[in-house]
């Protein structure tokens, strides 16, 4: 703070005067003023520059004054601090990186005097004077900025495509002569043209000579020269010509299939031009029509046009795809199953919390009963975060922060990888991590940097946090939760590069507790939430051998013991179900010898626990018991132990009369471990023990999944689902794996009526070609 003597000037004391430290924007106003509108005396004010449309902590601060300094291109010069308020909100202050939340800035409207007051503020108090601009000075000050802002922009598109430029190929920028007045313009829009080419040629060219006495009866010369030539081209072309007509080229000469050479140019005019478009090479034809169709694997060229209310679509081209549908009548169907342990339903399953997850066999233990502890009861609210690719203008999106350890002890985590008691102190609460308040107000805060501070400061990896825009799920259809159980359920199954996070509240006792941060508490628009993170994008597998150990704590959240048997709504009656292990080059077997004779598997894993009529003591049949061992409206079968493969036949033969050599053996056997610490397709390439069969057969209302048998792939676009007339949409109503040719059904509305798929499915071998040629007209009316 600045004070002085008592000496009076213009009337006040410059004892009255006191200014905060602040960063180095000032401002340039005919007067400085105070809180109560009085003329700062000079004596107190020494000239500053105009900076007051831009952030100065960005200026060059790299000169000093030149009749002091010699050397003033090397060395920093002192900035004077600003005792007036700036027009626009600064980004950070000197020795410091950002503004702290409590600094507020605010410009309000003086509409009796049409001026503009901007205030710099701490609390409800001033800790700048505040600066009075006429509505002149407010309008030329946003315009100057304005100016700096488009200019900022342009260097930096300027700057993307230098870049751009420099990545991998050969790529060329040219700006055609003559400008927006050239005949180049009227056809393609931007005078530039911008291509960059990908790939190899590799030409192999010679001869071949052969002689042989036996070719001079035939021909009458000893010897033939013949030129031998080879030619493979990997050609790689994408970008622009203007700002009219995109280019996107991929040709390989070795691909063993036409459908995988690509050609695409598109030209697209202005919105009042009468050409719309023209599509060349590998275009696609979707009409409203039920009669026609149109197609998706086409080759030829395609054209738009319109004219005032007329709309006109042309068409001329060859059919590269073959089109099949698929009807299938909705009600009951018998259908069997047959599934190995690495087959379990991966990417959809997630625990809450440790708690629940170290819970789980203890809350199955008494079936058919749920066991609760420690006054729990049930999860009453819950918030499900994804975090995907998301567009600004996409509902329901906005900043999280997922933090793995949110709401659990050091204690929990550090024993997430093995099953362990839980007790009271357990239950996860905001009250019981490391993160204390200031930390969270910290994270929630879109101008601090979440990441340094994880990881720097709180020693997280990255695969126990995850930060970015995430889109709120809808309960019902993207999710169900097991609220007593507490683990939730995804319609669809996260990609490796989704991440899912989570706020709940839930009973225990008499109170009500809280993980993480719900949109609907009040928090600001422009403020992070903070969650707990149930799976992080792009998820590693442990590595315990590592130096030092890896163990991700989120790897542990994830359910591996739920398996989709493929159909929905299951009828008690007509389902069964046994588990056999088959060693290669041996006859399956329902027990295990040497580990819990003389039960069964099915027993052994928990699944046949009780006889028809409910009392302990299993009868080698399936226990069909809702929520607890299936899911009979989602087709899921459900073990009460955590890993059914791994740790629970290894407690069995810890259990087993046997020396320590004999468990050994047998642990190499029976003991699935890989199964759990492990990627699925890691887990798959142990041969020897992926050898578990859960087979049976159901009878089912509807099937929700759908093997097209597209194997060269479906035609991107092509496939349509109707059920009564009603076309579902996809990546809403079903999903489609292209690749695979796989439909399944997520929206259980259409399981039990009639479907039919629609598809095209690319051709290894195009026998015979078919020709498309039509075209289309539409007229809009106008509303008179």
């Amino acid at each position: 703070m600045l004070g002085g003597s008592s000496a009076r000037t213009s009337g006040l004391s410059r004892m009255d005067w006191y200014f905060a430290a602040a960063d180095t924007d000032s401002v340039a106003t005919d007067a400085a003023v105070t809180p109560d509108g009085l003329e700062i005396p000079e004596f107190l004010i020494a000239p500053v520059p105009d900076s007051l449309e831009a952030d100065s902590t960005m200026a060059d601060s790299s000169a000093a004054a030149a009749d002091t300094l010699p050397y003033r291109p090397f060395l920093p010069r002192f900035r004077r601090d600003s005792r007036t308020a700036q027009l626009f909100p600064r980004r950070k202050r000197p020795l410091s990186s950002k503004v702290s939340p409590i600094w507020r800035h605010e410009i309000k409207l003086d509409s009796t005097s049409r001026r503009y007051v901007v205030t710099e503020r701490v609390g409800a108090r001033d800790v700048r004077h505040r600066l009075v601009l006429d509505s002149v000075q407010y309008r030329r000050s946003r315009e100057r900025k304005g100016m700096r802002d488009n200019w900022a922009v342009l260097v930096e598109q300027r700057e993307r495509q230098r870049r751009q430029r420099r990545r991998g190929g050969l790529g060329f920028n040219i700006v055609v002569p003559g400008g927006r007045q050239s005949a180049f313009t009227t056809i393609f829009g931007k005078p530039e043209v911008d291509l960059r080419v990908n790939g190899q040629a590799d030409i192999r060219a010679g001869f071949d000579y052969r002689k042989s006495d036996q070719q001079v009866s035939v021909t009458g010369k000893a010897a033939q020269l013949d030129p031998d030539f080879k030619q493979d081209l990997r050609l790689g072309i994408t970008g622009s010509i203007g700002d009219k007509m995109r280019v996107d080229v991929n040709y390989d000469t070795n691909n063993q299939f036409d459908f995988q050479n690509q050609l695409k140019l598109q030209y697209t005019g202005y919105e009042d031009e009468i050409i719309q478009s023209v599509e060349a090479g590998n275009v696609f034809l979707q009409t409203p029509s039920t009669l026609i169709r149109g197609g998706q694997s086409l080759f030829g060229i395609k054209s738009q046009f319109q004219l005032g209310g007329l709309h006109l679509t042309t068409v001329m081209s060859q059919q590269e795809g073959q089109s099949n549908s698929l009807s299938i009548d909705g009600g009951s169907e018998a259908s069997s199953f047959d599934l190995k342990p690495t087959d379990y339903d991966e990417g959809k399953h997630f625990f809450l919390g440790y708690y629940f997850r170290n819970r789980w066999e203890d809350a199955l233990s008494d079936p058919p009963n749920f066991r609760v502890a420690h006054g729990f009861t049930r999860i009453n609210e819950i918030e499900i975060w994804k975090f995907e690719l998301t567009s600004p203008e996409d509902e329901n999106v906005r900043e999280v922060v997922g933090v793995v350890d949110l709401g659990e002890s050091d204690e929990l985590l550090a024993l997430a990888n093995r099953f362990t008691r839980t007790s009271a102190d357990d239950l996860p609460r905001n009250q019981r991590d490391r993160y204390p308040d200031s930390d969270i107000d910290n994270l929630r805060d879109t101008q601090t940097l979440p990441n340094s501070f994880l990881r720097d400061q709180r020693g997280l990896s990255d695969n126990d946090f995850q930060t970015g825009r995430f889109r709120k799920l809808e309960p019902g259809r993207d999710y169900v939760v097991n609220e007593v159980l507490g683990y939730v359920s995804l319609s669809q199954r996260l990609q490796d590069n989704e991440a899912l996070s989570v706020a709940y509240r839930y009973i225990a006792g008499t109170q009500v507790y809280q993980v993480g941060d719900f949109s609907t508490d009040g928090f600001a628009a422009d403020q992070r939430l903070v969650q707990k993170l149930l799976r992080p994008n792009q998820p590693r597998q442990p590595n315990l051998g590592a130096d030092p150990p890896f163990n991700p704590a989120a790897w542990y959240l994830e359910l591996r013991n739920i398996y989709p048997i493929g159909g929905r709504g299951v009828n008690p009656t007509d389902f069964t179900l046994d588990i056999e292990f088959q060693p290669p080059g041996k006859t399956a077997q329902t027990k295990l010898p040497g580990v819990g004779e003389p039960q069964t598997v099915i027993q052994l894993l928990g699944l046949d626990r009780l006889n028809e009529d409910g009392a302990q003591r299993p009868d080698n049949l399936f226990d069909y018991l809702p929520g607890y061992t299936i899911e009979p409206g989602k087709g899921l079968l459900i073990f009460p132990y955590l890993e059914p493969f791994g740790s629970r036949i290894d407690s069995l033969i810890s259990q087993a009369e046997a020396d320590a050599a004999e468990k050994t053996q047998l642990r190499s056997l029976y003991v699935f471990s890989r199964l759990y610490s492990e990627k699925k397709q890691n887990a798959r390439k142990d041969t020897q023990l992926d050898v578990y069969q859960i087979g049976g057969s159901y009878r089912g209302t509807a099937q929700d999944f759908y093997d097209l048998r597209a194997y060269a792939g479906l035609v991107e676009g092509s496939v349509r689902v109707t059920s009564a007339g009603t076309e579902l949409r996809e990546n809403v109503d079903f999903v489609v794996d292209y690749q695979s040719g796989t439909v399944t059904i997520t929206n259980p509305t259409f399981l039990t009526k009639d479907v039919e798929i629609t598809y095209e499915q690319n051709s290894f071998f195009n026998l015979q070609k078919k020709t498309l040629l039509g075209a289309r007209a539409d007229y809009d009316f106008d509303e008179r």
